[in-house]
């Protein structure tokens, strides 16, 4: 279940935000899931000291509520052109062995790389939100940014319930105003276009479904 939780603070900020779910493994075990979006679109040297961070900001509120350090699996998602290294913590130390090895950290983390997937994939994404993230991040980059945002729109903005718009569309306009040469004014003219011509569209269907079953319906 996706929660309104963010274990972001103002350092990892810079580099990531967040959408974390509560699950439940097969033998019952609760366990956070959390999505961190690189907005920074290169890669780091150290992600596992961020990654720390997130885990850290986490279990301290859990030691200040008095319970046990919640497991967190963390899904970092990328979107730059760079090859991202994704490499064991030990290999960021100047050295490394047998004997050293249990007075430092390890842990792991997944990696999606949205370069590598297709926009058909992204959009098969069961959570709406995730899919506009995602679609925006992967093609930020792109000289067509702003071609791309207009040919699409309508189908990012598609399934939301109205409850879920404004939790949906005022980020997505917020990081089109940061990311693009849009303006405000651009984005409600596209918004509305793409609403003007799905409504013409819808219409002209109706139009053609009355005028087939009249036809189909007259005596010769």
């Amino acid at each position: 279940m996706l929660t309104t939780n963010s274990y972001i603070d103002d350092e990892l900020n810079e580099h990531f935000a967040d959408l974390v779910y509560d699950c439940l493994l097969d033998d019952g075990m609760p366990v956070l899931i959390a999505l961190l979006l690189e907005h920074k679109s290169y890669t780091v040297a150290h992600p596992q000291l961020q990654l720390m961070r997130y885990l850290l900001n986490r279990w301290q509120q859990d030691v200040a509520y008095g319970q046990k350090l919640t497991p967190i699996i963390q899904v970092l998602i990328y979107h730059g052109t760079d090859t991202w290294q994704h490499l064991p913590f030990a290999t960021s130390l100047s050295g490394m062995n047998a004997l050293l090895k249990p007075f430092f950290p390890e842990f792991d983390y997944l990696l999606v790389n949205l370069t590598a997937l297709s926009d058909e994939q992204i959009f098969a994404f069961r959570n709406r939100f995730l899919t506009v993230s995602a679609a925006l991040m992967k093609h930020r980059q792109d000289k067509q940014f702003a071609d791309y945002i207009r040919q699409n729109i309508r189908q990012l903005m598609k399934g939301f319930a109205v409850s879920e718009l404004m939790s949906v569309v005022l980020p997505t306009f917020l990081y089109l105003l940061e990311t693009t040469n849009l303006t405000g004014s651009d984005i409600v003219f596209i918004s509305i276009q793409r609403i003007r011509r799905s409504s013409h569209e819808r219409s002209r269907s109706t139009t053609n479904g009355r005028t087939n079953c009249g036809s189909g319906g007259s005596q010769p």
